[in-house]
């Protein structure tokens, strides 16, 4: 997929990295990050797997989607 877009791992660990404390603290902004860094993030997953997150994020399970970003990072190569 990094070979697809302009976007490169570093950004999208980067991206990654400012998220997880969001859906650690159960914090709101973390829907409107997602949205706004949805080029960096959308990368890290799998087709399928990045539908079940946005829904994760959109239904405020910051759990799970934080156990989904966490399991995509390290498939990420």
């Amino acid at each position: 997929a990094a070979s697809e877009t302009s976007v490169d791992s570093t950004q999208m660990r980067n991206a990654a990295a400012e998220l997880i404390p969001l859906l650690q603290s159960f914090d709101p902004a973390a829907t409107d990050f997602v949205e706004s860094h949805h080029a960096m993030l959308r990368p890290i997953f799998a087709d399928a797997t990045w539908e079940k997150f946005e829904k994760q994020i959109q239904g405020y399970a910051f759990g799970d989607a934080q156990a989904l970003l966490e399991q995509a990072l390290k498939e990420l190569v």
